[in-house]
């Protein structure tokens, strides 16, 4: 199967009352793609489920990629035609783009994946998260990346960074820090180079915005969209260009890659040992 049909195959149900979920049919659907897989799903929260790969190490540096899996629309439908994506898309789209990068190996081991509830109220789905890998170690993600979709830069962009946060206490020890913004959008444009990065500094509220309130590391990394009535929940769903979605696929592995390579190499530097003082030998 490939992404377009993974899309419209992950299109379905799924919903909760910022309690629990009451519909799952994409949740049931979802899992049964990634049982066979190299990932493992860790005890579920009533608004979380989060995925680790089989070879994950808690005790290296990890990222969390978090994709809500709530959506508000009351009829389901997915189709394709002519280049175009037409459907209810609003998360499923990045859902799936995400299970297709995990299926194919696409994804490092030490990329933590989270399906999240509420994202479409209070984000108390990203509350979960937190207090689920609180609970497994604890695990401190050094970033995290939250994916979405966007209405912004449909015409010429096929993806778009928003709402990028920036860490601000010491504890408990990290990797990676920024002492600025603009020291995060650097990153992100030269692991993604030669791609022109849309950045959005703060755009539409998404669950970045919660996980900002748990001092992580975050940006939304988005799928532009194009809205038929002028609502991306709307039931007669969104646009969303096939050609978009290839890119944001690879560029989302290329990101996360790049983001695990860049805390590897400072992760390198703190761990080396200090080295010896050379000095002129006694004549």
């Amino acid at each position: 199967m490939n992404l377009t049909e993974l899309i419209c195959d992950l299109t379905l149900p799924c919903a909760d009352n910022g309690c629990y979920f009451h519909r799952k049919e994409r949740i049931i659907r979802l899992r049964e793609w990634l049982a066979p897989s190299a990932y493992v799903c860790l005890p579920d929260k009533p608004l979380a489920l989060v995925w680790r790969h089989r070879e994950f190490d808690p005790s290296q540096p990890m990222l969390l990629v978090s994709s809500h899996i709530d959506s508000l629309y009351t009829h389901y439908h997915a189709s394709c035609s002519d280049g175009i994506l037409l459907g209810t898309f609003d998360n499923s789209i990045t859902n799936a783009i995400v299970v297709d990068r995990m299926l194919g190996g696409h994804l490092h081991p030490q990329v933590l994946v989270a399906f999240t509830g509420d994202e479409e109220d209070s984000s108390r789905g990203a509350d979960h998260v937190m207090q689920l890998l609180q609970s497994c170690g604890p695990l401190h993600p050094e970033f995290v990346v939250v994916l979405d979709v966007t209405e912004e830069a449909y015409d010429t962009h096929a993806f778009t960074v928003e709402n990028l946060f920036m860490r601000k206490s010491t504890s408990p020890p990290a990797c990676l820090r920024f002492s600025r913004i603009r020291e995060i959008i650097s990153l992100c444009q030269s692991i993604l180079a030669p791609a022109d990065v849309h950045i959005i500094t703060e755009g539409d509220p998404d669950e970045s915005w919660q996980y900002d309130e748990h001092d992580l590391n975050c940006c939304a990394f988005c799928l532009p969209i194009q809205t038929i009535t002028g609502d991306m929940h709307d039931d007669d769903g969104v646009y969303a260009r096939c050609t978009s979605v290839t890119s944001y696929a690879a560029a989302l592995t290329t990101l996360l890659t790049g983001l695990i390579d860049h805390i590897s190499q400072i992760s390198k530097g703190m761990n080396e040992p200090p080295g010896l003082e050379v000095t002129d030998p006694i004549s």
